[in-house]
């Protein structure tokens, strides 16, 4: 067998000045390690129903392991002023005691006594760590089974690492660990699920808006930084959806300021505006890149004008439906239906404009206004329809509503009549 200790070249892996003490009910020692390090003394014991019933780790995903690892390595090129990186704690569990030495630093370098490891007290005390390097069996990382030391959490951060390594170039970062001491598997599944399954979700608005501050207008130079900072645009003063928009955390100062909760969230709106962008790639492409397919470098002008006709299109559905506008409970433009209905018709709506030169605030108004005649957004029109399914529904309405044959100019010129739909004629 092929032990870490040939890997690493030594016969112990040395950890100095860590701390033993308590987390919660479980006592375990926590310090620093370097990546290649942890990945080589340990492994996970990957859940299989067939072959490995009694595993304890998902299956991993090799993308996200890859994603991880860059992550980490680019952390030694990067000023962390401006580009923070770093890793929680990576969580092991050592099943096999005999594997390990602890010595305490504060009695003369004394070793422990294992057997005690696991007993609660209030005592903390800085121990030197060691890895018995030659006892330690490498798996394969795709089908490791009954590790000596397992893997509780931190899997994907260590699961690249062996490849990495065979390059011999790579220098790996230090990054935290915690060790635990003889748990059994089902405390070990137990301390997974508490980890990764009982985590409320993270708001992704909030994520969103932290984007944004990080990377602000650099955002449009990326087809999917794009509709991020064109939802950001939207929200600005003056513009369609400002003070509609929540961007995640507390809402106290919002409803303080405005009275009421934002209907829609910022994830929201940047959905809209990615499918808007998506059904009308022609039209991007003219504007952003100058319909240049070898045109690799975003033109600002162009996103912005494109954000102009978005934000007018926007607020000529405000202007037609305006009770619809003001609430989403009984309406539903806001409700994720009508602003995926409205964001496929923004598509069409805008193309046509393109085509004929007109797309001034009041073609706009003119186009939706006629809409709005044929097409309401009462909620209660709408039993039982929800979800994608109910959003194609009612894009279908809308779109049927339209007429291919409208004359921008000509609609202008009728406007006098304001009775009658200009476009009906």
């Amino acid at each position: 067998m092929t032990t870490a200790a040939e890997v690493l070249g030594v016969k112990t892996v040395q950890f100095s000045n860590c701390i033993m003490g308590n987390n919660l009910n479980l006592r375990t020692i926590r310090g620093f390690a370097r990546l290649d390090q942890l990945a080589l003394i340990s492994a996970a014991d990957v859940f299989d129903q067939v072959e490995n019933p009694y595993g304890t780790q998902r299956e991993p995903n090799k993308t996200h392991a890859s994603d991880a690892l860059k992550y980490a390595l680019e952390s030694n090129d990067l000023p962390s002023e401006t580009d923070p990186h770093a890793f929680p704690e990576i969580i092991l569990n050592a099943r096999d005691m005999s594997i390990l030495s602890i010595f305490s630093v504060d009695n003369s370098s004394s070793e422990i006594d294992l057997s005690v490891l696991t007993n609660i007290n209030e005592d903390m005390q800085v121990v030197h760590l060691e890895i018995h390097a030659d006892q330690v069996e490498l798996q394969d990382e795709d089908s490791s089974r009954d590790p000596a030391i397992s893997r509780v959490d931190g899997n994907h951060r260590l699961l690249k690492v062996r490849s990495e390594m065979e390059s011999g170039e790579t220098e790996f970062p230090l990054v935290p660990f915690a060790l635990f001491f003889g748990l059994s598997t089902d405390q070990e599944r137990s301390l997974f699920r508490d980890i990764n399954g009982t985590q409320k979700a993270m708001n992704t608005s909030h994520l969103d808006q932290i984007e944004d501050r990080l990377k602000g207008s650099s955002l449009l130079m990326t087809d999917q930084g794009r509709p991020l900072f064109m939802a950001m645009k939207l929200m600005e003063k003056e513009c369609a959806f400002y003070g509609k928009v929540s961007l995640g955390g507390s809402l106290k100062g919002f409803k303080r300021e405005y009275g009421a909760l934002p209907p829609i969230k910022l994830s929201a709106l940047k959905g809209a505006v990615q499918q808007t962008l998506s059904l009308m790639r022609p039209i991007e492409l003219e504007f952003v890149y100058d319909n240049d397919p070898e045109n690799n470098v975003p033109d600002e002008a162009g996103v912005l004008m494109l954000v102009k006709l978005l934000d007018r299109y926007w607020k000529a559905v405000a202007n037609a439906y305006p009770e619809a506008w003001q609430d989403r409970k009984n309406y539903v433009i806001l409700q994720a239906i009508g602003l995926n209905a409205f964001s496929r018709l923004a598509a069409e709506v805008i193309s046509k404009a393109v085509d004929a030169g007109a797309g001034e605030q009041k073609d706009f108004d003119v186009v939706l206004k006629h809409v709005s005649q044929k097409v309401p957004m009462d909620r209660e029109k709408y039993p039982g329809i929800a979800g994608l399914a109910g959003a194609k529904v009612l894009a279908d309405k809308l779109t049927a509503a339209l007429n291919d044959n409208v004359n921008i100019t000509k609609v202008k010129q009728q406007l006098s009549d304001p009775l009658n739909s200009p476009i009906d004629e």
